[in-house]
């Protein structure tokens, strides 16, 4: 009876520790949030190259973080996220997590990096993720019987000129792997781009990639040999192995 009540004591004990891990990492990320936002956050900025002057610093500075603290997965961040600094995004599942960040240096063009958190087997895992431009949304459908996740996203070339993208990935062996889940008349790709020269440049990204809500469509706009906008779309429509087109649709 002694030893079980030592051995009660003894799990209890680890258990306590654990916790207060646990909330330690916790403190250590809102003191990061506070000490970051008091070094370089800007209420105001008369130019582009003054609000972008920290850019880099405030990316470089969340990414070491997030790669070290394994907390940082269940963490909001929502100081960073509520000043504008950090942008999140959760899967469906909550498995998949995605961190943007501005890193433009002045000018019209803006620059992004994305940073993938997933459940690994022994912890959360972090990698950079160089395929995407400033996330939109992230969606999750069964192909193959497998999970696949759709991250829509938009590229800033100018003022006004845009690219809009879908990627398509897989977790394979705890790394997040694109996906050729697009299936077209010639072959299979795993990501698709709209490509938007100024033109109705204020258009939500939804405009240019339709995903219904049941999943079963994606529609890419149709740009024209002119490089115009169409009220045309390519639809990729959802079967057991891939997103296969089948025609144009309005």
């Amino acid at each position: 009876m002694k030893k079980i009540l030592k051995i009660s004591s003894f799990s209890m004990f680890f258990c306590a520790q654990g916790m207060i891990l646990t909330q330690l990492h916790a403190e250590s990320l809102k003191d990061f949030e506070t000490t970051l936002i008091q070094k370089y956050y800007q209420d105001s900025c008369t130019s582009r190259n003054e609000c972008d002057q920290y850019n880099e610093n405030i990316s470089n500075a969340i990414e070491t973080k997030i790669k070290k603290d394994p907390a940082s997965f269940t963490y909001s961040f929502p100081k960073l996220t509520e000043k504008n600094m950090l942008k999140i995004h959760y899967s469906p599942d909550h498995k998949i997590k995605s961190y943007t960040m501005d890193i433009s240096a002045g000018g019209t063009m803006r620059d992004s990096t994305n940073l993938i958190q997933l459940k690994g087997k022994k912890g959360p895992i972090t990698q950079d993720l160089t395929t995407v431009g400033f996330i939109d949304k992230i969606e999750q459908v069964k192909i193959k019987n497998r999970d696949v996740y759709l991250i829509t996203s938009v590229f800033i070339g100018s003022t006004c000129s845009r690219s809009y993208r879908i990627n398509s990935f897989v977790v394979n062996s705890d790394k997040f792997s694109p996906e050729s889940i697009f299936e077209t008349k010639t072959k299979n790709l795993d990501s698709i781009d709209v490509a938007n020269d100024c033109q109705d440049w204020e258009r939500p990204l939804e405009d240019f990639i339709r995903i219904s809500k049941d999943l079963k469509n994606i529609d890419i706009m149709l740009i024209n040999n002119a490089g115009k906008l169409t009220n045309n779309y390519l639809r990729y429509q959802k079967t057991a192995n891939s997103y296969r087109y089948i025609g144009q649709t309005k």
